[in-house]
């Protein structure tokens, strides 16, 4: 894999998005992130179209939030390998 440093707070939401939809409480203690930098990194997320927040205060990942994440994984693997 590949250094836990070069994991971003956004990159972790994504990843945990990924199996589906997360209440906050959920995200946290999957990502590990302190509250605070959680609903920052949402938030960016949210604006950048890459998540989304559904109902009774659930957050989603988008197709766009999927594609990225792909992305990133094959350029940090293709890194990772040299």
């Amino acid at each position: 894999m590949y250094p836990r440093e070069l994991i971003s707070p956004q990159i972790k939401i994504l990843k945990a998005l990924r199996e589906g939809p997360k209440s906050a409480t959920e995200l946290i203690k999957e990502t590990e992130l302190p509250i605070t930098t959680l609903y920052y990194n949402l938030k960016t997320l949210i604006i950048h179209g890459l998540a989304v927040k559904v109902s009774r205060g659930k957050y989603a990942i988008t197709e766009k939030g999927r594609e990225i994440l792909n992305k990133i994984s094959i350029e940090l693997t293709t890194y990772a390998k040299g």
